[in-house]
């Protein structure tokens, strides 16, 4: 919390990106403010959370702990969808969590690092594409990634 009070002393915003939950949600609310991004990672995995993210908390302690933080501090809020290892998960994401101002969403990007039973078939193209109008779907603010949008202009 100190680099955040050293960054907020000298007029600068910040952005948190985490897998996990803060150890002190209230200091964490006292320093932030409506000018700062608080963000969470989403891999939409099906398996349990610590086969890809060992250490991290559940998805949804994740965004319960955002949605606190939002309402105590009106800071933006983000969900980075990246690496994506199930589509329909990340499209559920889209359609129920409101409290996410942007939705960055992107693909996995190497999957050949992954044992061959773990690697989720997606064609990116229609993922991206169907990511895309979910969001128009339901106004939600959203971004997609580089390789993410390579893969759906091929198309």
């Amino acid at each position: 919390y100190q680099i955040i009070e050293l960054l907020k002393q000298y007029g600068n915003n910040v952005q948190i990106l985490t897998k996990n939950i803060p150890d002190d949600i209230d200091r964490l609310c006292s320093l932030l403010d409506k000018h700062d991004r608080y963000g969470i990672t989403y891999t939409g995995d099906a398996l349990e959370p610590t086969v890809l993210e060992p250490g991290a908390v559940d998805a949804g302690k994740r965004y319960l702990n955002l949605s606190l933080i939002k309402r105590a501090t009106g800071c933006q809020t983000f969900m980075s969808c990246e690496p994506v290892m199930d589509a329909q998960d990340v499209y559920a994401a889209i359609q129920w969590f409101s409290q996410i101002d942007q939705f960055r969403i992107g693909k996995l990007n190497y999957p050949h690092l992954l044992p061959p039973d773990l690697r989720p078939e997606i064609d990116w193209s229609a993922f991206g594409h169907e990511a895309e109008k979910l969001c128009k779907k339901y106004g939600r603010g959203y971004l997609i990634k580089k390789d993410l949008r390579k893969e759906m202009d091929r198309t």
